[in-house]
C-alpha cells in the first residue's frame, strides 16, 4: 500500500470506540495476531498481509465482504477496500454484510446527506452505529433493535 495511505489511515483511541472509518489495533491484534500487539504493528500486518487474507480493520468493517461485493473497488493506489472506502469510492455503500443501506434509507428518511454532514456523520453507516441504533432504527432484516431493547 502506498505510504501515503497508511499515514492516511486513523487509529482508534485506547478506549476501544472504533467506528468503521477507523482501524482499532487493540481487536486487530487480539483477533489476528494472537494478543496485544503495538499499534503501528498492527497496522502494518493489515496493510502489508491481512488485508490481503480478508482480516477486518475493526469489527464494524469487513474488508472480505467488501472485496467479493466490489471488487472494482481495488486498484494500485487503493489495495484495500477499506482504504477504497475511506477515500469516498464505495459511493454510500455498505460497510458490512450486517447493514443494509438500502432498508435503513427507508427507515431513516430524515437524515438527508446535509443532515448527516451537519451532525458530523461520515455516513448512514456511522450515523447507526453512533446513534441510530440507539433511536430504533433497523438496518439488517436479521435484527430489530426495537425488540432486542423491549427484552432487557
Amino acid at each position: 500500500m502506498p505510504e501515503s495511505w497508511a499515514n492516511r489511515i486513523t487509529i482508534c483511541g485506547a478506549d476501544g470506540a472504533a467506528s468503521w472509518t477507523e482501524f482499532d489495533p487493540v481487536w486487530y491484534a487480539r483477533r489476528y495476531l494472537g494478543g496485544v500487539q503495538h499499534a503501528q504493528a498492527s497496522l502494518r500486518d493489515y496493510l502489508e498481509r491481512g488485508a490481503q487474507r480478508a482480516h477486518d480493520p475493526n469489527p464494524y468493517f469487513s474488508e472480505g465482504w467488501m472485496r467479493r461485493q466490489r471488487p472494482d473497488l481495488l486498484d494500485a493506489d487503493h489495495p484495500t477496500a477499506f482504504a477504497a472506502c475511506l477515500a469516498g469510492r464505495s459511493a454510500g455503500g455498505a460497510a458490512h454484510w450486517l447493514f443494509d443501506v438500502h432498508l435503513f434509507r427507508e427507515v431513516a428518511g430524515d437524515l438527508t446527506p446535509e443532515r448527516l454532514a451537519r451532525d458530523g456523520y461520515v455516513d448512514l453507516y456511522d450515523q447507526f452505529l453512533r446513534l441510530g441504533h440507539l433511536e430504533g432504527r433497523c438496518a439488517t432484516v436479521y435484527f430489530d433493535p426495537i425488540f432486542y431493547l423491549a427484552q432487557l
